[in-house]
């Protein structure tokens, strides 16, 4: 800000002091302005014993009201009553000014008598100070012999506050600093709020302070004019990193889990995804490990269906398994391994379900084993590792059959008509796939009844009996509105838009595509993302708005590559071709179908082949190499036959 005055104005620059008075300031000033060529504050001051305020702002508007001069007045909060009083009159008159800028620079809130009028007024405006950019504090402490590592963590902790990277250089230095600038300056009080707001991980809401009882909000308001406490724009109360560390290693144990119990209870009430994650923190801090990991357990669900599975994951990576035991250290190995699902990591999710198997396997919980080994599938299917994928689902239904666990039968089954599906053997997928909706009517189970008519959906889709697979679609729709399970809404929703986009129907398709998408990004689903974004690029790209296909093929491709997803990327490339096509740049087209085409020969996907050969040959065709177009449609056609499909092109 200095900078933009520097060489079109004067500069006066005062740090105000404890033993400072009004006189010995506007002795100063005087100095400045008399080199100006206005010398009457100073003979003023020289030949007055007392000082008479509306002289002196009299004096001060004819020598600086027209004169190109900034004002700046640091460490404010040490100025005195009758120091601050006379600011009021300067300020005032400033106003009436448009040469004369006042700058005042403090740690606590400036407050003058009538500064609420003055604000509303426009007449003066604060502004709260930052600290330096990262590039900025590196050459501060130049030449000081801090690594790397060091100085990021010295960042972190400082917010590039120049005083705090000077202190923090030396511990015995900023311990002695804090207790004579801060600690030995507050009251036992305002002592306690510090401590209390210091257990926080985020800014708190004033209710939560509320739930304290020994908290003083007339102490919280004196503190937030020090401007020790701040607010942030949701009017959340925090203290600068710095000072809260500095406060909760003061803490002794007792206090300390004392002051988390409450916290964690507060976070419980309030009952959304993220306030239950800070519950469990709080739970854990304290050292209620039983409490804070059966709180994950039994909220799991909720928080992955809130979009908080990457925010969950932190905290759940804080459990150790000495601290629980062993039956609850398994099942959290579960939970984590949902989280990682969700955001994507499928090989540490395998890690920990692998590691929850050996423990189950164990102690003999044959249906924790079971459900572990069904997660394992589902996610060996995704990486379309189908034959290990069978593996572990008829494993499960082994287990399952012996110890007559019906749900996981159920899933079992699931598994294994998913798996068949993926092969193209529709006919053996749909026969599991109702074995396995009879079983979870049989249990009552209606959000696996629904997830499984997905399924279900999925094959009749394949086979290109797309009436009957928007039957299923709709089925399961229509029991989700009851059980309100979101991701499997928005699965049902994609499927039901790529039922209308096999049929040509695309406007229809970018409908219920975009709902998945929707959702998705509600619980922040990678998965789903990716496949709702790839589906809605392919649909652009089909009626011709190539713009909002390139978008999102784009967005699409980035996903795909994050978590490594091959069917992601199979669409991805597809749809890059088809707008190759449009624009007729007919070599990029070919090699992008030659793209997706290799990823669907490789998973022997011989419903995806099909297509994809009919595709590829429509774009010869448009080329106009109908030898090479014929080529490839007669390799479609022979899979259609082999699936038992008819679909011809004339």
């Amino acid at each position: 800000m200095i900078d933009n005055y520097r060489g079109s104005k004067h500069l006066f620059w005062h740090n105000i002091h404890e033993q400072d008075n009004l006189r010995s300031i506007l002795f100063k000033l005087a100095e400045l302005l008399s080199k100006l060529g206005h010398d009457h504050l100073e003979i003023y001051l020289r030949t007055r014993t007392s000082l008479d305020y509306y002289e002196l702002s009299r004096i001060l508007e004819k020598s600086i009201g027209v004169k190109d001069v900034v004002l700046v007045f640091d460490d404010f909060h040490k100025a005195n009553n009758q120091i601050r009083t006379f600011f009021v009159n300067i300020v005032r008159m400033l106003s009436l000014s448009t040469k004369t800028k006042m700058l005042i620079l403090s740690r606590e809130i400036v407050s003058f008598d009538d500064w609420w009028d003055l604000h509303a007024r426009e007449i003066v405006a604060e502004l709260e100070l930052e600290g330096l950019d990262f590039e900025s504090s590196k050459k501060l402490l130049k030449g000081k012999n801090i690594d790397k590592r060091t100085f990021k963590e010295m960042y972190r902790l400082t917010a590039g506050i120049p005083l705090f990277l000077e202190i923090f250089q030396s511990k015995g230095r900023f311990e002695r600093y804090m207790h004579d600038e801060l600690l030995s300056k507050l009251d036992e009080d305002e002592r306690k709020i510090l401590e209390i707001i210091s257990i926080f991980r985020y800014p708190v809401p004033e209710d939560f302070l509320a739930l304290y009882d020994e908290l003083d909000f007339e102490k919280l308001y004196i503190l937030r004019q020090k401007s020790i406490v701040k607010k942030d724009a949701r009017e959340r109360y925090f203290v600068h990193d710095i000072v809260k560390q500095f406060f909760y290693k003061r803490l002794s144990p007792s206090r300390r889990k004392k002051h988390h119990l409450i916290a964690a209870s507060g976070y419980e009430i309030k009952d959304e995804p993220l306030d239950i994650i800070e519950a469990i923190y709080h739970y854990q801090e304290a050292g209620e490990y039983k409490k804070a990991s059966q709180l994950a357990i039994d909220r799991s669900a909720y928080i992955f269906d809130g979009g908080s599975a990457a925010e969950f994951l932190v905290i759940l990576e804080r459990f150790d398994e000495k601290v629980v035991d062993t039956k609850l250290w398994a099942s959290l190995l579960m939970v984590k391994a949902k989280a990682c699902n969700m955001i994507g990591e499928w090989k540490r999710s395998l890690l920990y379900l692998t590691l929850c198997e050996d423990i189950a396997s164990f102690i003999g919980d044959n249906e924790l084993e079971v459900n572990v080994i069904c997660e394992s599938g589902r996610i060996l299917e995704e990486l379309n590792e189908l034959e290990k994928a069978m593996d572990r689902f008829k494993k499960g239904l082994k287990l399952s059959k012996k110890s007559d666990f019906l749900l996981g039968m159920g899933e079992s089954y699931k598994g294994i008509g998913r798996v068949h599906w993926r092969k193209s053997k529709h006919k053996e997928a749909i026969n599991h796939l109702k074995k396995s909706v009879e079983i979870f009517e049989g249990t009552g189970t209606r959000e696996l009844i629904a997830a499984t008519y997905i399924d279900l959906g999925n094959v009749f889709d394949e086979s290109y009996k797309i009436e009957k697979a928007i039957e299923c679609y709709n089925k399961s729709l229509d029991i989700l509105k009851e059980v309100k399970d979101s991701q499997e809404t928005a699965r049902a929703y994609g499927n039901l838009g790529i039922a209308y986009k096999r049929q040509g129907e695309f406007e229809k398709a970018i409908e219920f595509i975009t709902k998945e998408m929707t959702l998705a990004k509600a619980s922040r689903d990678v998965k789903l993302l990716g496949y709702s974004t790839a589906g809605l690029s392919y649909c652009f790209a089909k009626i011709g708005e190539i713009e909002k296909a390139r978008e999102y093929v784009e967005k699409a491709g980035e996903i795909a590559s994050k978590i490594d997803n091959e069917n992601i990327m199979f669409d991805v490339y597809k749809t890059r071709s088809l707008i190759c096509k449009h624009e007729k740049n007919w070599d990029r087209a070919v090699k992008y179908f030659k793209k997706s085409i290799e990823i669907v020969e490789k998973l022997d996907a011989l419903y995806y082949l099909s297509d994809s050969y009919f595709e590829f040959g429509l774009l010869y065709e448009g080329m106009g190499n109908t030898k090479t177009a014929k080529k490839y449609f007669d390799k479609a056609s022979k899979l259609y036959d082999k699936l038992g499909i008819r679909k011809t092109h004339s």
